[in-house]
């Protein structure tokens, strides 16, 4: 049911994919970890979000996830992007 309910929600038509990978991302941040934020940051670049968008997006967070929560972020990011440029060579 949840994969249904998934695809229906990420076919309907008025946000973009890269919006909506946006919003995983910002919703994994306001959990404090309780949500897989690797794959979803996987998943925004694979729908065109730069480095530099998803930077700024837990900067952003700042202000409404609390600031131990971005900061939280920032260092999962940061593990990401080291795994992410070890792994492309």
């Amino acid at each position: 049911m949840v994969t249904r309910v998934a695809g229906e929600v990420w076919g309907k038509p008025h946000l973009d994919q890269k919006t909506k990978a946006l919003i995983c991302c910002a919703i994994d941040i306001v959990d404090g970890g309780t949500m897989p934020l690797f794959p979803h940051l996987d998943m925004s670049m694979k729908q065109g979000v730069t480095v530099e968008e998803l930077h700024e997006l837990v900067i952003f967070m700042t202000v409404y996830a609390g600031f131990n929560k971005a900061v939280a972020a920032m260092v999962l990011f940061k593990e990401f992007l080291a795994e992410r440029n070890s792994s492309n060579g």
